[in-house]
């Protein structure tokens, strides 16, 4: 390139064509301007909201903005988003189209951004040739993405309410087992062969030992009685422990919550985002006059090569 511009200074070739190169500036900058203009390319608006990540813990490595991001971004949220919205009927996609889901994918990707923020917030942002569809996205992901993941969240308590549901009726069966023979023993009965079988059935030291004479029985009534008053009271101590986790439980379970605290709303833009004229003059002028410089090189290079 140098050598094609070594025959002549290109101070002296604006100088030379300096008018014809004020007005093709002129000109297209004009362009530039009436290319921006709505009549020529539909504008575009822009909704955002920034948030935080609350009530949610990290299952790894990730801290909770990272996870967040992959709540926003799931598919579920994108499907419910598109549906809630009729988003597919406002890209004009016909739902039989072969191309539907990929098509839809591309778009919504296209005009939705959710990316971290240096402080570790999530900036949620959407464009839209309809202002409010664009604020309408924002909203309605934060709104998907809530219930999405109090949905999973709930269904992991009902898990847990189901064991515990389980666990607390063994233990309430053990519980009444043992106030039985507490009963029994407490009336004056010979249980000693009830509380060997009790005894041996948990594996408890000491249940080989136990006679079934009637005078033996009479000997240990006072460490049977001992034995089963100490043990219905961790039974009752251990099914309080589990009935106060269950309850907890109920409670995660019942209880609404959010999950992103709001630090920006979105807002419905009274401005366009795109086209800007100050992006399309500029540029239009500087490629105007680049290809105009060219254009005219090639014309003083063949006429010097000609004169010569």
């Amino acid at each position: 390139m140098d050598n094609f511009f070594s025959g002549f200074h290109l101070g002296s070739l604006v100088s030379k064509w300096k008018w014809h190169l004020l007005i093709i500036a002129i000109i297209a900058g004009i362009t530039g301007y009436v290319v921006s203009r709505p009549f020529v390319i539909k504008p575009k608006f822009k909704s955002t909201a920034i948030v935080y990540p609350s009530n949610i813990a990290p299952y790894s490595e990730e801290n909770e903005t990272e996870q967040m991001i992959q709540w926003l971004t799931s598919e579920d949220v994108r499907d419910s988003v598109i549906n809630r919205l009729h988003l597919d009927k406002h890209y004009g996609i016909d739902p039989s189209y072969v191309y539907y889901a990929s098509s839809m994918d591309y778009l919504y990707n296209k005009n939705v951004s959710i990316s971290k923020t240096p402080y570790l917030s999530i900036n949620i942002t959407a464009t839209d040739t309809d202002p409010k569809i664009a604020c309408a996205i924002v909203n309605t992901i934060i709104k998907f993405t809530n219930l999405k993941i109090q949905n999973t969240h709930k269904e992991k308590f009902e898990e847990a309410l189901t064991a515990f549901d389980i666990t607390l009726d063994l233990k309430k069966k053990e519980i009444d087992s043992t106030r039985n023979l507490l009963n029994l023993l407490a009336a004056g009965k010979n249980i000693s062969p009830n509380l060997a079988h009790y005894m041996d059935v948990r594996g408890i030291p000491g249940s080989e030992n136990i006679s079934s004479n009637t005078t033996a029985l009479k000997q240990e009534k006072a460490g049977d009685l001992y034995f089963l008053t100490f043990r219905l009271q961790t039974l009752i101590d251990e099914y309080s422990v589990i009935m106060k986790s269950y309850n907890i439980a109920i409670f995660d379970c019942n209880r609404d919550q959010t999950y992103l605290n709001l630090i920006t709303k979105p807002l419905v833009a009274d401005k366009k985002y795109w086209p800007k004229g100050s992006f399309f003059v500029p540029v239009f002028t500087l490629s105007a006059l680049l290809l105009a410089l060219l254009v005219l090189a090639i014309v003083e290079r063949y006429s010097q090569r000609k004169s010569n």
